[in-house]
């Protein structure tokens, strides 16, 4: 076949992929927009309904869980996610999608749900403080999901009995990496240091803060970070704690 013939093919398959491609980003557009729809238009069942639907898509569940995440900054929709099943769900995912996209924007959701005291008990009930810390140990580069899971955990362990589960999870030892591991980050620092101060209130979890490391991290994080206000707010109550 002659040359210019080669040319020709290679020239029609390259539009068509690139149609193909277009094709494909067009539909996760949509997407995307249908679920911000089904957000603002307050359809949980829908949205969480399509979770359920399509649990081994990650494109689906990562936009869905960003979808919570931002419904859930509300005191009330905080409650209709819970009695809709949303925790399940972003629970669900969280365990079948280990990537960072799908495992942050399940973080951030569940940050912004347990700020509600009662959701505080029925997502460490689903099972979501291994699933947490599994994160942070999956993932110990990538500061976005330790700040958010960290925030999760301080969150969680503003329950008395969460902060037996979350030591019992291996929570504390997590955190403490996760404050080493990212020295530098404030926001990971002020999660982290919320985290441990909650925990702290726990007597037994003092003493295991501390064989942790978590003396030492906090006092790096107080040195790294000599003017940012809630770090020192949250370490300073956590050291006399400890």
């Amino acid at each position: 076949m002659c040359l210019h013939r080669w040319t020709d093919i290679c020239m029609y398959v390259c539009m068509y992929v690139r149609k193909q491609v277009e094709s494909v980003q067009a539909l996760a557009d949509a997407f995307r927009r249908t679920i911000a729809d089904l957000a603002k238009e307050g359809k949980l069942s829908l949205l969480i309904q399509g979770m359920l639907k399509h649990p081994g898509h990650e494109h689906v569940q990562a936009a869905a869980c960003k979808a919570l995440e931002g419904l859930a900054a509300s005191d009330d929709n905080r409650v209709k996610v819970a009695a809709e099943g949303g925790i399940a769900a972003l629970l669900g995912s969280m365990q079948r999608h280990p990537i960072a996209k799908v495992q942050e924007a399940v973080c951030r959701a569940l940050q912004n749900l347990t700020v509600n005291v009662d959701n505080q008990v029925k997502v460490a009930a689903e099972g979501s403080v291994g699933a947490i810390v599994t994160a942070l140990q999956g993932h110990p580069t990538d500061a976005k999901i330790q700040e958010a899971a960290c925030a999760v955990l301080m969150n969680l362990a503003v329950n008395a009995d969460n902060q037996v589960k979350v030591a019992a999870e291996s929570g504390i030892s997590a955190v403490v990496t996760s404050m080493e591991g990212h020295s530098a980050d404030a926001k990971v620092q002020e999660a982290a240091c919320g985290a441990l101060r909650n925990l702290a209130s726990n007597a037994n979890n003092q003493v295991k803060v501390a064989a942790e490391g978590g003396v030492g991290a906090i006092v790096t994080a107080l040195q790294r970070h000599p003017t940012h206000a809630k770090i020192h707010g949250r370490s300073k109550r956590q050291a006399a704690e400890s």
